[in-house]
């Protein structure tokens, strides 16, 4: 192809044999595999392949790394060194008459409580305080110069333990007065346990801090901030999309029928819900 391209351009162009060396070249047949030009071309060939491959690599493993991300997790809006050390999992609530944590009390409940609520207050550094605004009035520890703070997830289990024994005194004494009372104590360690496995799979990372009270020796807590989501918003997707499950005849078992035939009374009150009348005493 070459060849017959510099006939052609011999027979149009009388001047050929007085071209310069390099303008010859332009029209010279291949120089075949082993010129020196040859060689340079299939070096710039191979970095420009080289090239293509390393890009397309890099946009496989970002690709990937996007597909496998994590898509529940909700972006934290406030700071906290923690969420560096953050890794999600797939996890289903038990449902279980009595959890791991939720029974009777004994000295081995009592020990892993102790051991869900260890390590719950936590230095901060001073650059941590600065990015929280906390900085001007926390309590600064003197051993090394950095603050404290309590994670809010622990903040939430230990406001459980509370409702347990509030739970567990309410159940003794209505079985004293009728021991067949009890058929919704196992609602309420339901209920319990499912709000103490909310608060350890939401993992709230944000900190409550602490500052001095010139009226009392012991720090003050400073309320936290939290990433939330707009509760307005989220109740009214939900009331768009209701499934009143429980209206005659709305759901049906396969062999049994309407699940709920006359159906079921409006929504319990607080006072419905609590294990005894909320007038009478312990």
């Amino acid at each position: 192809m070459f060849s017959s391209a510099k006939q052609i351009f011999k027979s149009w162009s009388p001047q050929y044999d007085q071209l310069s060396q390099e303008e010859k070249l332009l029209h010279s047949p291949d120089p075949g595999p082993n010129s020196e030009g040859w060689s340079r071309y299939k070096a710039r060939a191979l970095k420009l392949h080289a090239s293509f491959l390393a890009i397309y690599a890099l946009l496989a493993v970002a690709v990937i790394t996007y597909l496998r991300r994590p898509s529940f997790c909700t972006p934290s809006l406030i700071h906290s060194p923690a969420l560096e050390v953050l890794q999600h999992e797939r996890h289903e609530y038990s449902s279980e008459a009595k959890s791991y944590y939720i029974q009777p009390p004994s000295p081995e409940i009592d020990q892993r409580w102790k051991d869900l609520l260890l390590g719950n207050f936590v230095r901060l550094s001073r650059e941590d305080l600065r990015k929280i605004n906390r900085e001007e009035d926390a309590v600064i520890l003197e051993d090394d110069g950095s603050g404290v703070g309590l994670m809010n997830v622990h903040h939430e289990i230990h406001c459980v333990p509370p409702g347990i024994l509030l739970a567990q005194r309410n159940s003794r004494a209505a079985e004293i007065e009728s021991p067949s009372c009890c058929a919704d104590s196992y609602s309420t360690d339901h209920c319990l346990d499912y709000l103490l496995q909310a608060a350890m799979c939401h993992g709230d990372v944000g900190f409550m801090t602490y500052h001095w009270d010139m009226k009392r020796p012991q720090p003050v807590w400073k309320a936290a901030e939290h990433t939330c989501v707009k509760w307005d918003v989220l109740r009214d997707w939900m009331r768009a999309r209701k499934a009143p499950i429980h209206e005659p005849g709305f759901i049906k078992h396969p062999i049994y029928g309407p699940a709920y035939p006359d159906g079921v009374p409006n929504v319990p009150t607080i006072n419905d819900l609590l294990p005894m009348d909320s007038n009478s005493g312990p």
